[in-house]
């Protein structure tokens, strides 16, 4: 079975896609980007992250990094297992 990225996983899911749904859907809207939903999403998550924490939004700790999958997880309603 595939591992997929869990940031990818809750960006799917908050799509109501699964991974492999999402990778499909990207591949048609961002044609020659595929991943770029994914980035622009992601990027804006870190930013919503960021204003309700008001951690360093250019040095990013492991610890924030760890805090930032955590509050996605709950953001997304996502586990890490959801993509399994």
């Amino acid at each position: 079975m595939k591992e997929w990225n869990p940031r990818f996983v809750c960006y799917a899911r908050s799509n109501g896609k699964t991974p492999e749904e999402m990778i499909e859907h990207d591949r048609e809207e961002y044609a020659g980007g595929c991943m770029l939903g994914f980035v622009l999403w992601n990027t804006q998550k870190w930013r919503e992250f960021i204003a309700l924490t008001g951690i360093d939004s250019y040095y990013k700790s492991q610890e924030d990094h760890d805090n930032y999958d955590k509050w996605l997880e709950k953001e997304t309603q996502c586990s890490k297992n959801c993509g399994s």
